[in-house]
């Protein structure tokens, strides 16, 4: 007969067959998850070599373009602009690297652009009253309201732009507004620049603001473009936004661009933070002699990057 110690050790020999079991199987699985997960790793990081490697290679492409942009951005513009005086009006809080690189170029065009004309934030008026008082004071005028108060400054200051300096003598509401704070004159290149010599007869006039814009009074852009236009200036209006993404380019130009009476006798570009915009700003403005108005960039509502159409040298 089987005695009871050959059952006890029978069991133990099949309690420790299966604990062995188990152990050498979870090793080998263990080993395969593990291969696994090691193949896995591989394969993602030869394809983030391959994709930095792409990057690297596009970006190394961009740079050249941009290059080029850059460097072929006068030869471009040569001759286009020939003694054409340009009134450059900017907003203050745009970049200012960025405005002096239009004014450069447009310079090299061959315009006559003597400075800036900044528009500064007490335009906004508002606050305790001070500001409308001393721009009821720059234009003579009692107008009560903010709203017709500015209208009617701006107004002044577009037909000012489209007639040129006043007489000697004769009052002029650019250098009104300039004593009173609303407008400052920068001076480009070399030489400086007074109400007295800015803008030269017959300019036309480059409107630049953006996102960053210090005036935030509603609608003060769109005024302004319409007083330009109702003063005879050939009218283009720039955004510049260095931080826009492809969805928010062309947001700020968007009233100007949507305007009914605006859109087919204002050019307008959306990207005057790049060379590509700042050379589109410079040939629409020659454009502009012969009629031709486009909406230029990459925003929303742009219809070329640059004007497809220049006047010939």
């Amino acid at each position: 007969m089987i005695n009871f110690r050959f059952h006890i050790a029978s069991l133990i020999a099949v309690f420790l067959a299966l604990a062995l079991g188990v152990v050498m199987g979870s090793t080998v699985i263990d080993r395969a998850i593990v291969e696994g997960l090691r193949d896995r790793i591989d394969t993602v990081e030869n394809k983030a070599d391959t994709q930095r490697a792409e990057n690297s290679r596009l970006k190394s492409q961009l740079d050249n373009l941009n290059k080029y942009a850059e460097q072929s951005s006068n030869w471009t513009v040569e001759a286009q602009l020939t003694n054409q005086p340009v009134a450059v009006v900017a907003e203050r809080g745009v970049n200012k690297d960025l405005v002096k690189a239009q004014t450069e170029l447009l310079r090299q065009a061959g315009g006559v652009v003597p400075g800036v004309l900044w528009l500064e934030a007490p335009w906004n008026l508002g606050g305790d009253g001070k500001n409308a008082d001393a721009m009821r004071g720059a234009l003579g005028i009692t107008t009560r309201t903010d709203k017709t108060l500015r209208s009617d400054a701006i107004t002044a200051l577009s037909q000012r732009l489209a007639e040129g300096a006043s007489a000697p003598g004769e009052s002029d509401v650019l250098d009104a507004l300039a004593k009173a704070g609303f407008v400052t004159l920068e001076g480009v290149g070399n030489g400086d620049v007074s109400a007295s010599s800015f803008p030269g007869s017959g300019a036309r006039v480059l409107l630049l603001g953006g996102p960053e814009s210090s005036i935030t009074a509603q609608d003060t852009t769109v005024v302004l473009t319409r007083a330009l236009v109702a003063a005879k200036a050939m009218t283009a209006v720039g955004e510049i936004d260095p931080d826009s993404s492809k969805i928010s380019r062309g947001l700020w130009l968007a009233p100007v661009r949507n305007d009914d009476q605006l859109k087919s006798v204002v050019s307008t570009i959306d990207d005057v933070d790049v060379v590509q915009g700042r050379v589109a700003s410079a040939l629409a403005l020659a454009d502009l002699a012969r009629g031709v108005v486009g909406a230029y960039g990459t925003g929303a509502g742009a219809a070329s990057t640059v004007p497809l159409k220049v006047i010939a040298r």
